[in-house]
């Protein structure tokens, strides 16, 4: 047992949680399913997590990343993995992730998955999950999105576009699945809305935190998302509406909504479509700051 907390090289849970990017919990329950984390205990029991751990996630997320399971992964072994891991530097950003936005634009434009995939893949290899979603995946959706409304993008390459990215951040969201024992949110969209990449994104970041979090998708009725309220009794419920029609068509029910199950849940609403005088919603104690930016 070490007694020492401060020597380098170690990190307690919180640390270690916040440097890997998994939240605690995922990280107990992993310790608890496989072998491959090892963490040292210091002099209080609690968990001190070295270098070589780290270097073990950095291996079992690639691999995640790659599509495959977390069981799959734990079958390779600790020293495996280490020995994927090898003296990888840590994850960056900068020109190259440009470069390779650049390079899965102009491959939706020309209908090129092949192209689309390699840069996706180039992305991940290099970079933190945090930064692709940040500088990759929500930048590129929105300027496809722009160029569709001028007309210099057709819907295939829109369509193709979408749905690689999205198939990208499920995997994401299912690389935190393991953890359940954080608050309970429901992640939604208005009924009608059809996109939800803003949310699949607001997900896998609730999930990065620990929440666990109800997946419910598009165009949820009212009248679902109440029986879903009654039965899964969140903290919270994430609303996304991306066109300003679908928002003003659902306002009144929303506000229904909100006055029966805002004492209890608490509401945030965002979206492209979200707008206009909130003022009724935010006195409800709505929050619409807009949580769901890329939608």
């Amino acid at each position: 047992m070490c007694s020492d907390v401060s020597v380098p090289g170690l990190y307690k849970m919180r640390t270690f949680s916040g440097l890997t990017g998994f939240p605690a919990a995922v990280l107990r329950a992993w310790e608890r399913r496989y072998d491959f984390l090892k963490p040292m205990r210091g002099s209080g029991g609690h968990r001190l997590y070295t270098e070589a751990d780290r270097r073990v996630l950095d291996s079992v997320r690639e691999l995640m990343e790659q599509g495959r399971s977390i069981g799959e992964v734990a079958l390779l072994g600790r020293d495996v993995l280490l020995d994927q891991a090898g003296d990888r530097s840590n994850p960056g950003s900068g020109p190259e992730v440009f470069r390779w936005r650049e390079q899965f634009l102009q491959g939706a434009l020309m209908l090129d998955r092949n192209a689309m995939c390699q840069a996706l893949e180039k992305a991940f290899l290099s970079c933190t999950p945090d930064t692709v979603v940040d500088e990759f995946m929500i930048p590129v959706v929105i300027e496809i999105g722009t160029l569709w409304e001028r007309g210099e993008c057709s819907v295939a390459s829109e369509h193709m576009a979408s749905a690689l990215i999205t198939q990208r951040i499920q995997k994401l969201v299912h690389s935190f699945s393991q953890a359940t024992n954080g608050p309970k949110v429901i992640v939604a969209c208005f009924p009608e809305e059809q996109h939800e990449l803003g949310i699949l994104v607001l997900t896998y970041r609730l999930s990065c935190q620990g929440y666990q979090v109800c997946y419910l998708g598009s165009s949820l009725p009212f009248v679902d998302l109440r029986i879903a309220l009654e039965q899964l009794r969140p903290m919270s419920c994430y609303l996304s509406a991306t066109r300003p029609k679908v928002f003003q068509s659902c306002r009144n029910d929303l506000l229904k909504l909100v006055g029966e199950w805002g004492g209890e849940v608490k509401f945030f609403i965002g979206g492209r479509g979200v707008g206009g005088d909130l003022e009724d919603l935010m006195q409800l104690g709505v929050n619409t700051d807009g949580v769901c930016k890329t939608g």
